[in-house]
C-alpha cells in the first residue's frame, strides 16, 4: 500500500515522483474551482457552467453616509476612512487629521455598535458598514 505524507508546503509534493507510472489518476493537483468538476469526473448538468463563477446582483447597497447617518462627525470621518482602505490608527489619523485620542474613541464607539472590528491591531468595516458603498474618497492631506 502506497502511503502519502501530509502536504504542508508546495515543496512537500516531492513524493509525487515516486508514484508508479501506471497510476496517473492516483494524485493530481487541483489549482482552483474550474478544475474541480473535471477532477471529480462531473460532466453535463452536474458540472457548473463557466458563467456560474460570476454572480451579478441588482440589489443596491446602502451608502456609507446612510449607514452612518445618526453618528457624530468624528465617527463618520473615521468610518469613511476605514471604508476607503485605511486600516491602522496612524493611517486614519493621517487621512482625517484628527488626534489619536479622537480616532481611538471613535473606533471604540463604532466597535461597540458593530460597525468596525479589530483584527490583529488593524481595523476593518463590519456589519452594515462592510457592505456599504464607499462614496467619494475623503480628501488627502496636503504635505506641508
Amino acid at each position: 500500500m502506497l502511503r502519502r505524507p501530509r502536504v504542508h508546503r508546495f515543496a512537500d509534493l516531492r513524493w509525487l515522483q515516486w508514484l508508479p507510472a501506471g497510476l496517473p489518476d492516483l494524485a493530481r493537483i487541483v489549482s482552483g474551482l474550474p478544475q474541480l468538476p473535471g477532477d471529480l469526473r462531473l460532466s453535463g448538468a452536474a458540472a457548473l457552467p463557466p458563467s456560474a463563477a460570476t454572480v451579478r446582483s441588482t440589489v443596491r447597497l446602502p451608502s456609507a453616509a446612510a449607514v452612518l447617518g445618526d453618528r457624530d462627525d468624528t465617527e463618520r470621518s473615521v468610518a469613511e476612512a476605514l471604508v476607503h482602505g485605511a486600516v491602522t490608527v496612524d493611517e486614519v489619523v493621517a487621512v482625517t487629521r484628527l488626534s489619536v485620542g479622537s480616532v481611538l474613541g471613535a473606533v471604540t464607539r463604532l466597535e461597540t455598535i458593530g460597525l468596525v472590528r479589530a483584527v490583529h491591531g488593524r481595523y476593518e468595516p463590519a456589519g452594515l458598514l462592510a457592505a456599504a458603498e464607499p462614496g467619494p474618497a475623503p480628501p488627502r492631506p496636503v504635505a506641508a
